[in-house]
């Protein structure tokens, strides 16, 4: 725990992660702290696009989010952090909003593939994550889900994750998956192009007005470390509201062109 007066960032990109901290709002206050979780491309990307689209708006009815990372891998092994993360997201199963209330789903449900301002389309599909809670803060929006394209777009692949969450319910089986994901040696990226990582998100609102839009940055990674570092710094200045948050509820959607950022917008402005 933190002493009181010290301030408090995290990567954290999980679901129940993100719920916890964002619970201890009312003790941050109390206790003149604020804590922010989620502070990379992660929950910034997403969470960022969701509220320019309702910047100054009604609060729409359904809201899609979608995170599309690209990332300069190095060679090595993947590493336990980030293969528990991994199995970790898997084994939490699907998750999204419904009539405002957070309901289970298949995991990766919610298919879709997205079109990008470049004329690609990228595959995506849900899983539960940091992104749907801050997506539905962002927009109080009563449907709601987060989607990734790390996520398998085969309808078989999709099916054998429903399997391979009931088997990592067993700790044991859960701990044997982690070590052989950590285990699994990276490839270093081959080819010289510009990383390029999308956010995306669209609104519908009960008038039936629809809105999209795309936040464009270079490698995830890259963006998430100066996301964190210029958290750190506005916190480290002080004049942060006191209490839990994720970043851009904090900081604004201005935070993630700070970092590096652009918006990119299309559809009809809902009145």
């Amino acid at each position: 725990a933190c002493p009181a007066g010290t301030h408090y960032v995290d990567l954290c990109n999980e679901l129940a992660g993100t719920e916890a901290l964002l619970s201890l709002n009312d003790e941050a206050v109390n206790t003149g702290r604020t804590l922010v979780t989620g502070a990379g491309f992660g929950v910034l990307g997403t969470e960022s696009v969701v509220l320019k689209l309702c910047e100054g708006q009604p609060n729409p009815e359904r809201v899609r989010a979608d995170a599309i990372p690209s990332i300069d891998s190095e060679p090595g092994p993947l590493g336990q952090a980030l293969a528990a993360s991994l199995i970790g997201v898997l084994a939490e199963g699907g998750r999204r909003f419904e009539n405002g209330h957070l309901v289970r789903s298949h995991i990766f449900d919610d298919f879709a593939a997205i079109p990008l301002p470049d004329g690609n389309w990228v595959k995506t599909a849900g899983g539960a994550n940091g992104e749907l809670l801050a997506a539905r803060r962002a927009s109080k929006a009563p449907f709601v889900v987060a989607a990734n394209s790390l996520a398998p777009s085969s309808a078989i692949l999709r099916r054998t994750a429903q399997t391979l969450l009931v088997l990592l319910k067993s700790e044991r089986i859960r701990s044997f998956a982690i070590r052989r994901i950590a285990a699994i040696n990276v490839r270093p990226t081959s080819d010289s192009r510009e990383r390029v990582s999308w956010a995306h998100a669209s609104a519908i609102w009960p008038s039936g007005a629809y809105s999209e839009g795309w936040l464009k940055i270079g490698d995830a990674m890259e963006f998430t470390s100066t996301v964190l570092a210029e958290v750190v710094v506005r916190l480290h200045a002080g004049g942060a509201r006191l209490g839990a948050y994720t970043p851009g509820a904090l900081f604004g959607p201005e935070l993630a062109e700070d970092c590096g950022g652009r918006f990119y917008f299309k559809g009809a402005s809902p009145v």
